[in-house]
């Protein structure tokens, strides 16, 4: 039986670890204030409140501090890119009909699904007021993995309504757009302020090999069972015909066993694609960490 290490502890620098306190402290003081009414308040603060890793503010952070720059000064940028992560999980879970979401229920099962579509939107909307201060090219950039969201969330919908087992090359598309796009953009938004475009442009392949390698972790997670305390419910990627990487390998010859190698061979080979993107600069060491976080791990 194969046994794997879940551990997912990242080791920050002093001033990375204060900021994401204050993004922290920052989303979960949004109330009615913020989005007017107190009942779409209510439905849109729900997962907002609840216990989340942060990987993707924290990766604005960890970019900022290698490339020189106060992480501090990215509070309100982070934020926005936690904002947009979690609409996408309100509306990916009406899509999907997931029950369960950061170990509480769903926004659409504890509101309605009305709500739940209102308070996705009205998320999208506060993060794209959290992120207008930092420029038009900051907004361009998150528009553009939001726009890609939207396209791999609906290429994921399509294999789940075929049910057929998509081949590698489709796979990585949908990871690629629905998952990758927003992490490359938040490993490259402050080079992107900084107006460094060749280390953005470098920041965000680093941050999208990553991605990709996030999600086959958790694709792995989910075929194994195992427990996570930011995902939904566990082991239901199968009976729901989502696109999971393990499902993928089995199309080939194999049994389960050989299937879950394959899929962690990828895995490691991407996280050893993100580094190679930054192989040469400075800043290398100081990200080289946090992609070695999502490398799945035999125990």
């Amino acid at each position: 039986m194969i046994k794997i290490d879940t551990s997912f502890d990242l080791d920050l620098p002093y001033q990375v670890k204060m900021s994401m306190r204050r993004a922290s402290a920052r989303l979960r003081s949004l109330g009615t204030r913020d989005f007017i009414n107190p009942q779409l308040s209510a439905a849109a603060m729900h997962l907002v409140s609840a216990r989340s890793k942060y990987i993707r503010s924290a990766l604005v952070f960890i970019s900022a501090s290698a490339i020189g720059k106060k992480p501090s000064d990215f509070i309100d940028l982070a934020a926005a890119i936690e904002l947009l992560h979690t609409a996408s999980l309100v509306h990916d879970d009406i899509i999907d009909r997931d029950a369960v979401r950061r170990g509480r229920p769903a926004v659409h099962m504890k509101y309605g699904i009305e709500a739940a579509i209102l308070a996705g939107d009205a998320l999208i909307s506060k993060s794209i007021l959290l992120s207008s201060k930092y420029g038009p090219a900051v907004i361009d950039e998150i528009s553009h993995a939001a726009m890609s969201m939207c396209a791999g969330e609906i290429l994921d919908f399509q294999f789940q309504r075929s049910r057929k087992v998509p081949k590698v090359s489709d796979y990585m598309n949908v990871a690629t757009l629905k998952s990758a796009s927003l992490i490359g953009t938040a490993a490259s938004v402050s080079a992107v302020c900084a107006k460094s475009p060749g280390l953005a442009s470098k920041l965000y392949e680093f941050g999208k090999y990553a991605g990709i390698a996030f999600q086959m972790r958790d694709d792995i997670l989910n075929f194994m069972g195992l427990s996570d305390s930011s995902r939904k419910s566990t082991g239901n990627d199968t009976a729901k015909f989502r696109p999971n990487i393990v499902q993928v390998m089995l199309k080939a010859d194999g049994g389960k066993d050989d299937a879950l190698r394959r899929a962690i061979g990828l895995n490691n080979s991407l996280i050893d694609t993100a580094n190679m993107q930054l192989h040469g600069e400075a800043i290398a060491p100081k990200l080289s960490g946090y992609a070695d976080l999502i490398r799945i791990r035999y125990i």
